[in-house]
């Protein structure tokens, strides 16, 4: 039986969580069972050694990974999701191995900037940081504004303007 302290200490995952992106961001080596078990298990909150299947998605990014919505979705709907269901860490592995961080390749870094260039209205390396902030908070994987202000943080110049190409440089080379 778990105590009450151990409880405790799980409810406060997200700054552990965070630390962990942080310690597997920053050792460019491969993430090995035991770590990811670690990190997995900091969101079992039951002591069944098992996660809520809409955790996933959360687990998956704080190891590094960055899954899309539809690939979450299709998760859920191969656990057939009902608002308890629980998966064991074996059955994690797999998922997590399949959708780990893949390097970025210079054609990959270039498809960043050519996507861009659609919203370049004056084709000048930039677009603006208001259009973008719409972009990006209302089509395809959508973010939050707290997610979108930590992106852009630092890329927007005097004149509301965004250098994508220094933002794609900068985001791909974490």
């Amino acid at each position: 039986m778990r105590t009450d302290s151990y409880l405790t200490a799980k409810q406060s995952n997200s700054q552990l969580y965070r630390s962990c992106i942080v310690d597997i961001k920053m050792s460019n080596q491969e993430i090995h069972s035991d770590d990811c078990r670690e990190v997995f298990m900091l969101y079992d909150r039951v002591g069944d050694n098992k996660i809520r299947v809409d955790e996933v998605g959360e687990v998956l990014r704080a190891l590094g990974s960055n899954p899309t919505e539809s690939e979450l979705a299709k998760l859920e709907q191969q656990f057939k999701v009902g608002k308890d269901t629980r998966i064991s860490f074996e059955a994690f592995w797999p998922i997590f191995q399949a959708t780990k961080a893949r390097k970025l390749t210079p054609a990959i870094k270039a498809s960043f900037v050519e996507c861009f260039k659609v919203f370049d209205r004056n084709a000048n390396g930039t677009i603006g940081s208001a259009e973008f902030r719409q972009l990006l908070t209302n089509l395809g994987d959508r973010l939050t504004d707290e997610e979108v202000d930590l992106l852009m943080a630092g890329h927007e110049d005097q004149n509301g303007q965004i250098h994508y190409e220094n933002l794609v440089a900068s985001i791909t080379s974490v």
